[in-house]
């Protein structure tokens, strides 16, 4: 019977009607069968209940089974990250600790990978899902892993035998340069092939190795022969083409050409063993050199004998020439030497010097005259140099200074612009104005300084220049921006004077005409600057009017000049389409001009030479 089922009498609350058993025997047979069949279909139902209970047990045991399992894969996947940072590190520890070559480092790493991994494989447990997870994984990370630190490994071992190798390549090819024997060469080629033949590379990087190697030790071998002064040898070496397959063409001229030097200087030195007899008479010459030197001055006799003796020695002419310089110099400090700390001194010595400039300038100076004007350009530059250091003290004096230190600069407008670049750069240009200019351009720079924003832009002064002087920028070169400037200066100071501020156009151009050199006239003429001639701007010389320039252009005679294409020129259209240009001053002091047109083509002589105007000027 079923657990809990429990029989029950029925008890009647009321009184009932009692029958006759007898009557009763087949109801209650009835009821008996019916009593049967319910039991049966009790047992039935209990037990396709106990099979239900069991199914669901089933289930619930099935998903606790997979919650179980989900967390135990995740809990494991942390735990595999972990060993592969751990097992990384171990490998980074090994790489870090290896010996050279990372010898036996191959069987630490597979050591350390296989730690690591039996260790995690051994967390798993017994499930076999599980275990399935991860085992793939495990050993596909092993595998890798082993790839890499071997490959490492190789890398590193490679890198060590190239360390060994390129060792005993360069101590060889050392052995070589000291002793260049071809029986060393040939050790040492087959040597290479010995040892680069058993290098676990490449073929085709064993035969790059191997070439590279021999030609390395064919230029140890040729360069050794050559320090130890053999060049007889690599030269027959090299013509007879034993060392073309280890050399490239360039390297092979360039050991030829060493070679020939070499070969040169071993004449040279035979050349010096047979003039040895001359070394007397050059030390003779020395001996006169260091007394010069020295400052002491060598007497005419001296000079005379040591020359003679050089000449017999039979001393190269360049030699002599030097010589007979010296001799020249000592002659000209003994004539000018005291001259360059006189008053007046160094105007004298410019005045010989520049005489002897036009000599040469003719063609008519001796080589003693030329070698005379060479040592006057030092003393010249010698007594500029005495004479701006005089004048410096008044430079810090302000304007005033400057106009005095100005005012006592001597020599020719070129000597008095050197000078005053020399004091201070940029007053150069000034010191080629009149003194009434002078004083403008310095009041007026000083002005422009202390009040920066009262006298224009720079743009505006740009502006002006260029309107005036546009075709002459390129002649003017850098002495542009100082002509600007002085120019710019020189208006600020009349502005200043006329006690007016700010930019005036016609101010300025006045101002950049002073710049350029202009001057008035008692009689009110304007003379020098930049005027218009002929409808262009042309830079005159300081002492002619436009109208005198112009004169004495339509002068001139053009029938030796020609057009840039060779052809005979027009006069007529040169005085029209060709503007006189401001070139240079000769050595007289004359002003030197060229015609160019618009397109800057200039007249030629009919021998190709340059056309030249010199105006005279009065």
């Amino acid at each position: 019977m079923p657990e809990g089922f429990r029989s029950r009498v029925n008890t009647n609350v009321v009184d009932v009607q009692q029958r006759d058993p007898r009557d009763l025997v087949s109801p209650i047979g009835a009821g008996i069968a019916a009593l049967g069949k319910a039991l049966g279909h009790v047992a039935d139902n209990e037990a396709e209940t106990a099979e239900k209970v069991a199914a669901s047990e089933h289930r619930i045991a099935l998903e606790e089974q997979r919650r179980q399992r989900s967390a135990t894969v995740a809990n494991r996947a942390a735990a595999w990250a972990e060993t592969q940072a751990a097992m990384a590190a171990d490998l980074d520890t090994l790489r870090s600790s290896s010996e050279p070559g990372a010898a036996g480092y191959k069987e630490q790493a597979d050591q350390a990978i296989t730690d690591r991994l039996t260790g995690f494989l051994g967390t798993l447990g017994d499930d076999p899902e599980v275990r399935q997870r991860f085992e793939p994984l495990v050993a596909a990370t092993g595998a890798t892993t082993r790839l890499d630190e071997d490959r490492w490994a190789r890398g590193e071992r490679t890198k060590q035998e190239g360390a060994n190798i390129d060792t005993w390549r360069d101590t060889t090819g050392n052995a070589l340069m000291s002793s260049p024997t071809p029986e060393k060469l040939e050790q040492a080629f087959t040597a290479t092939d010995l040892l680069y033949d058993a290098l676990d590379v490449p073929g085709t990087v064993k035969g790059k190795l191997k070439e590279s190697a021999k030609r390395g030790f064919v230029q140890n071998f040729l360069d050794g022969r050559m320090q130890a002064g053999d060049w007889q040898g690599p030269k027959a070496l090299l013509d007879a083409g034993q060392f073309d397959a280890f050399l490239d063409p360039a390297q092979k001229v360039n050991y030829l050409k060493q070679a020939g030097n070499a070969q040169e200087q071993q004449q040279r030195e035979v050349e010096l063993a047979q003039g040895r007899a001359r070394e007397e008479a050059r030390d003779a010459g020395k001996a006169v050199e260091a007394k010069v030197k020295a400052g002491i001055v060598p007497t005419p006799a001296e000079l005379r004998t040591t020359r003679a003796q050089l000449k017999a020695a039979g001393v190269d002419d360049a030699e002599l020439i030097e010589f007979d310089a010296l001799n020249v110099k000592v002659g000209v400090n003994r004539s000018y030497g005291a001259m360059v700390d006189q008053p007046g001194g160094g105007e004298r010595i410019r005045r010989d010097r520049d005489a002897l400039a036009a000599k040469m300038a003719a063609g008519k100076a001796s080589e003693t005259e030329q070698m005379m004007k060479a040592q006057l350009d030092d003393l010249v530059t010698v007594a500029d140099k005495n004479e701006t250091e005089q004048l410096k003290g008044l430079m810090g004096k302000g304007p005033i200074g400057k106009m005095q230190a100005l005012a006592q600069l001597t020599g020719t407008p070129q000597a008095r612009y050197e000078k005053a670049e020399t004091l201070e750069p940029g007053l150069g240009a000034v010191s080629l104005l009149g003194p009434q200019g002078r004083q403008a351009a310095i009041e007026g720079k000083a002005l422009r300084q202390a009040r920066p924003k009262d006298f224009g832009k720079a743009a505006d002064a740009e502006r002006s220049a260029r309107g005036m002087l546009g075709p002459m920028m390129t002649a003017l070169g850098p002495e542009y921006r100082r002509v600007v400037d002085t120019a710019w200066d020189i208006m600020a100071s009349n502005q200043a004077k006329d006690g007016k501020e700010g930019f005036d156009e016609g101010a300025m151009r006045h101002a950049i005409n002073i710049a350029m050199g202009a001057t008035v006239r008692p009689n009110g003429a304007l003379q020098g600057g930049v005027q218009r001639v002929r409808g262009k701007s042309v830079w005159l010389p300081a002492q002619m009017t436009a109208p005198e320039f112009d004169q004495q252009l339509s002068r001139t005679d053009f029938s030796g000049a020609v057009y840039a294409n060779g052809k005979a020129v027009d006069k007529a259209d040169v005085l029209a389409s060709y503007r006189p240009s401001f070139v240079a001053e000769g050595a007289d002091g004359r002003p030197i001009y060229q015609m160019v047109d618009a397109n800057g083509n200039w007249l030629r002589g009919k021998d190709g030479s340059a056309f030249v105007l010199l105006p005279k000027v009065r």
